[in-house]
C-alpha cells in the first residue's frame, strides 16, 4: 500500500474507533501500559460512634452542646446535661484511617475537647474511651466494621 493510500485509510478508522470507545477511552486506552490492572483502593470501613456520655460538663453546671467530627463528617449539635447518654451519634464511610474529635460549644467559643487519631480501616468491635481537655469528659462508644 503507498502513502496516499495509507492516510485515507487512517482518515476513515480514527473516526470510527472514536465513535466507537469516545475520546476519553481512546486516551485511557492508549496510556494504559500493556498488561497492567487497575490498583485497588484497598478495604473500605465505616466508623460507629453508637453512644456518648456526659461524666463531667465543660460548662459546671450548664448544659454542654456537643458536636463529633467523623473524618470531614460533622454530626449535628446536641445537648447534654451531667451523667447524660445520647445514642446514634453518627457514622462515616472510610478507606485508610480516620480521626473522630469531639467538640463543645458556648455562645460562640469552640474547644476541641478530644481526638482519637488515625483509626485504622480494621474490624474493630466496641470501644469505650474517655475523652476530656481536663474539663468535661465524655464517655464514648465506637467500633469500626
Amino acid at each position: 500500500m503507498d502513502e496516499e493510500h495509507t492516510m485515507f485509510a487512517l482518515k476513515k478508522l480514527i473516526p470510527a474507533v472514536l465513535g466507537a470507545v469516545g475520546t476519553a477511552g481512546l486516551v485511557a486506552v492508549s496510556l494504559a501500559p500493556a498488561g497492567t490492572a487497575t490498583a485497588s483502593a484497598g478495604p473500605t470501613c465505616q466508623l460507629t460512634v453508637h453512644s456518648n456520655k456526659v461524666l463531667n460538663l465543660e460548662d459546671n453546671g450548664v448544659d454542654d452542646e456537643i458536636f463529633f467530627k467523623l473524618g470531614t463528617s460533622r454530626t449535628p449539635v446536641r445537648q447534654y446535661a451531667q451523667n447524660q447518654r445520647r445514642n446514634n451519634i453518627g457514622s462515616e464511610t472510610f478507606q485508610g484511617t480516620i480521626d473522630l474529635k469531639v467538640f463543645e460549644r458556648d455562645a460562640g467559643n469552640l474547644t476541641r475537647v478530644d481526638t482519637l487519631n488515625n483509626i485504622p480501616c480494621a474490624n474493630t468491635p466496641l470501644e469505650v474511651d474517655d475523652l476530656t481537655d481536663g474539663d468535661g469528659i465524655y464517655r464514648v462508644r465506637w467500633s469500626v466494621s
